[in-house]
């Protein structure tokens, strides 16, 4: 099915001559909320708690940035998590900033950041130009006294952990990087979705004393023992953290000791106080379909890929 970005897409039912036929139209996701803001005069594309009201300002759990609310909308069908139900117009202030800096590989290509990214710490998301699912993440998080670096990075873990089908970690680490305490480990994992690919993750944690930086560098698990010295350079050449000396130069020392798990930790000081809104029609079944049909078309995958993945799409409806 070809996908359309500006016409209508109409499926008949019941097709005759007869002037009684009944035909449902659908518009892309975009163009059907426009559409209803048009008419409700709904904004925002961010969801928030229902006890927030309009002029609240929200903190980041794990930086110093607001976000005050300018409009509220209501419950919406973007807003897909049950805590975070409402639609919201905001106003994003940047208190916090990062004194680090990083040297990335000339085949890497930095993309856009959000504001929201932004306001939850991100410094740095850089994709492989040559290397397909091979990416660089880094957020810088404020250092707060009630969060330790072990609670951090069990957090951490969990949350990556979550995000993967048979998702696991191993190789849990502590070593010194230009002199700061850092925490590393990896975690495997197939990524959710019709497509899911497998995966290496590997995750440093780094102390700089007001501030902590997570690191976050993955690949295609097959790719990883020849690319994980790559990824250790690339956060070895992190620079102008608090703490860090000249003499310190940008060697990483590993000293080998295992990394405490606790398997109680919980993850509410990293808990998301506000989320980006979504398409309800987002990973639907149509979707699927859609990609499915575009992928065969491609030469991407054989004739039998799609029947035996249609057949799955179909099955779970």
């Amino acid at each position: 099915m070809k996908k359309l970005s500006t016409l209508l897409l109409v499926v008949g039912l019941g097709l005759s001559s007869n002037a009684n036929a009944w035909f449902f139209f659908f518009l892309p996701s975009s163009a059907t909320r426009a559409i209803g803001d048009a008419f409700t005069g709904a904004k925002g594309d961010i969801c928030v708690k229902d006890t927030y009201k309009e002029g609240d300002v929200i903190p980041s759990p794990v930086t110093t940035n607001t976000a005050k609310i300018i409009s509220l909308s209501g419950t919406s069908s973007i807003c897909q998590n049950a805590a975070l139900p409402i639609r919201a117009e905001v106003e994003f202030t940047y208190n916090h900033s990062s004194k680090a800096g990083i040297e990335v590989p000339d085949d890497y290509d930095a993309q856009p950041i959000k504001d929201l990214e932004r306001f939850n710490g991100r410094l740095l998301l850089a994709k492989s130009k040559s290397v397909s699912d091979k990416s660089i993440m880094i957020s810088s998080m404020a250092k707060k006294p009630n969060l330790d670096m072990d609670t951090m990075a069990n957090n951490f873990e969990k949350a990556q952990i979550n995000l993967l089908k048979d998702g696991a970690s191993k190789n849990s680490e502590r070593l010194k990087i230009n002199g700061l305490n850092a925490l590393r480990f990896e975690v495997t994992g197939t990524t959710k979705g019709v497509f899911g690919k497998d995966m290496t993750y590997l995750i440093t944690l780094i102390d700089a004393g007001n501030e902590v930086l997570y690191i976050n560098e993955w690949c295609p698990n097959g790719m990883f023992p020849e690319t994980k010295p790559e990824f250790v350079n690339i956060v070895s050449s992190i620079k102008g953290l608090e703490g860090e000396s000249i003499a310190d130069g940008i060697k990483t020392t590993v000293t080998k000791q295992t990394m405490p798990v606790k398997a109680d930790s919980k993850p509410s000081a990293l808990a998301p106080v506000i989320s980006p809104a979504t398409s309800s029609s987002s990973g639907s079944p149509a979707d699927k379909l859609e990609t499915l049909n575009s992928m065969l078309k491609k030469g991407l995958i054989t004739q039998q890929d799609y029947d035996s993945k249609k057949a799955e799409i179909l099955k779970s409806m």
